[in-house]
């Protein structure tokens, strides 16, 4: 990328049309490869919890990671850059944006959902350190909303994961609160 790199960015409701056109004209790549469901609006994705982050160049919105969190099991749902901007590294900084933000999150690993044969899917995330991965019992109704949107159709889909820190493992702990009586009853020291 030239010295004017895209500034990637916590989206606001402004963008969500610049969104919505981005994952359209990205989707049109997998013609001839596989046959995709018409994607459903990305406004969802704004109700939902978890976040979005855009990478905007020269005043315009050029590519989308969307986050959801599942008390604290993070899944990277979707990453779209719009075809002018893609094979620029773009897709990978967005994907670092979003490992930063879950890390800072307190989150310590992220999963995803992509398609097995599609070169920039699977193979991209690879190569980004992910690994092929069962889908924690909290995301299995992922696995029922893209049935129900077509996407099991089109293609062999499957879960990766990356680890992104270390897992925070919980610590027995006891607190012990010395009480005494006083003059209004018991107070605590």
């Amino acid at each position: 990328m030239s010295g004017a790199d895209p500034v990637i960015r916590v989206a606001s409701e402004g963008d969500r049309a610049s969104i919505n056109a981005i994952e359209l004209s990205a989707d049109a790549l997998f013609a001839g490869l596989i046959t995709l469901p018409p994607a459903p609006p990305r406004d969802a994705g704004f109700d939902l919890p978890g976040f979005v982050l855009v990478a905007e160049s020269a005043g315009r919105v050029v590519g989308f990671v969307l986050v959801l969190d599942f008390d604290g099991r993070f899944h990277l749902e979707q990453l779209s850059v719009h075809p002018d901007h893609q094979r620029q590294g773009l897709g990978a900084r967005l994907v670092a944006a979003a490992e930063g933000e879950i890390v800072a999150r307190g989150g310590s690993v992220v999963t995803l959902r992509t398609f097995a044969d599609v070169p920039w899917n699977a193979p991209f995330y690879r190569r980004l350190g992910y690994v092929e991965h069962d889908l924690p019992v909290a995301l299995r109704g992922l696995v029922d909303t893209e049935r129900r949107l077509g996407l099991l159709a089109a293609g062999t889909r499957l879960t990766m994961a990356k680890q992104l820190a270390p897992d925070v493992v919980a610590a027995p702990a006891v607190s012990v609160l010395p009480l005494r009586d006083g003059p209004d009853g018991i107070e605590v020291f």
